[in-house]
């Protein structure tokens, strides 16, 4: 299992991200 918070912040250097974006991140590293 792979951090939504990680995998969001590892690719999007931004200081605030969508908690959305982070999980749809982290549900394509997944795959």
């Amino acid at each position: 299992m792979v951090r939504p918070n990680a995998a969001g912040n590892a690719k999007i250097p931004e200081p605030t991200i969508d908690p959305i974006t982070s999980a749809m991140s982290a549900f394509r590293e997944s795959l």
